[in-house]
């Protein structure tokens, strides 16, 4: 089948615009995992479809304000996170748990400054909802609740949940290249034999099984050959994981969170945040997974030795991915025709769809 998008819309500004205004308007943004703001006064500063936002668990539960403040319009939090109160570095102003404004240095020398005009400044807040240990912000109130805009992936994500254990490790990266281009690749398979050879199991992804609940998507893989074999002898050290899989597990909650999982044994959890038309932002972290570990101590070993191993793996692959996603990106503005999409490629298409309706289209 033909590509669903126009080659313009991976390159050009006005679509950029547009498609960040349908995040905006239409969807529920993946903001971080529940373990990231466990403790109380706990924030991250985040960039949601170009706003600025502070995810703060604040008042026994989770808030989320646009980061500026109401003052002079600096951003509140600079830091990517931290822990403690609202507090403008700039001229000091402090916002409380429900946002407004709860100190002001030298607060008698602003003449007009009206308990009224106070409650005006507080600052704009977000909704926000969880399923299961991934939290989401709506930046528009008329975004369907959660629940709604997930449909059958929320059990999914309640059931990765179930499995993923504690952070081991993190890493940022960008790619010179359209959301878009990003995340297509990530939906499917079929360049592992020419893009990671040594990387990837070779033939990965023709075995595979696709699910979809609206715009987002999954594929199971089964693995094979020396990949099943060391699985084999390692298995015995994740008795009791809180989520038993029998091969890969790739999931994709539109528009901005991928889900990697081996086994149930580990978890490569990506947050993509588009930056400029050629330009994006991907945070990805590492988690290992719950449940008890065997007595004696070499299962805890073995599990840290696991994850290690496929956060450097992990690593590798986004670089190889790297160099085919910026070509990609530097041949769209020559292209001749739109693409074409194979049966191995079938959840780009439904990506693609999802895109279309970000403007009401498709």
């Amino acid at each position: 089948m033909r590509n669903l998008l126009p080659a313009e819309r991976y390159v050009g500004p006005d679509w950029f615009t547009r498609e960040m205004e349908g995040w905006r308007k239409r969807c529920w943004l993946f903001a971080a995992m529940a373990q990231e703001v466990a403790e109380e006064g706990a924030w991250r500063a985040l960039d949601l479809a170009g706003v600025p936002v502070v995810l703060w668990n604040a008042g026994g539960g989770l808030q989320a304000y646009l980061n500026v403040c109401s003052h002079r319009h600096s951003p509140i939090c600079h830091q990517a996170a931290g822990r403690g109160r609202l507090q403008c570095p700039y001229h000091g102003w402090v916002y409380g748990e429900d946002g407004r404004v709860c100190a002001i240095p030298s607060r008698p020398k602003f003449a007009d400054l009206t308990p009224e005009r106070v409650e005006e400044l507080a600052l704009k807040r977000f909704r926000v909802a969880r399923a299961g240990d991934f939290i989401f912000v709506a930046l528009d109130g008329t975004v369907p609740p959660l629940e709604e805009y997930l449909g059958g992936a929320m059990g999914w994500l309640e059931e990765m949940s179930a499995g993923c254990g504690a952070r081991a490790g993190a890493f940022d990266t960008a790619y010179a290249g359209n959301w878009k281009l990003v995340l297509e690749n990530t939906l499917e398979s079929y360049h592992a034999a020419c893009v990671h050879p040594d990387t990837l199991n070779p033939g990965r992804g023709h075995d595979s099984v696709f699910e979809e609940a609206g715009p987002h998507s999954r594929m199971f893989e089964s693995n094979a050959g020396k990949a099943e074999r060391s699985w084999k002898l390692l298995e015995p050290n994740f008795e009791g994981r809180g989520q038993a899989l029998a091969g890969y597990c790739h999931t994709s909650i539109f528009p901005n969170l991928n889900i990697g999982t081996g086994y149930g044994a580990t978890y490569a959890v990506m947050r993509f945040a588009p930056l400029a038309p050629d330009l994006t932002r991907v945070e990805c972290a590492v988690h290992g997974c719950r449940g008890p570990a065997l007595p004696g101590g070499r299962a805890v070993l073995a599990r840290q030795w696991f994850t290690d191993g496929v956060l450097e793996f992990v690593k590798k692959v986004v670089e190889e991915d790297r160099a085919v996603v910026e070509g990609s990106q530097r041949g769209i503005a020559f292209a001749q025709s739109d693409g074409m999409l194979s049966e191995e490629e079938c959840r780009i298409a439904t990506f693609q769809r999802a895109c279309l309706r970000l403007e009401g289209g498709g």
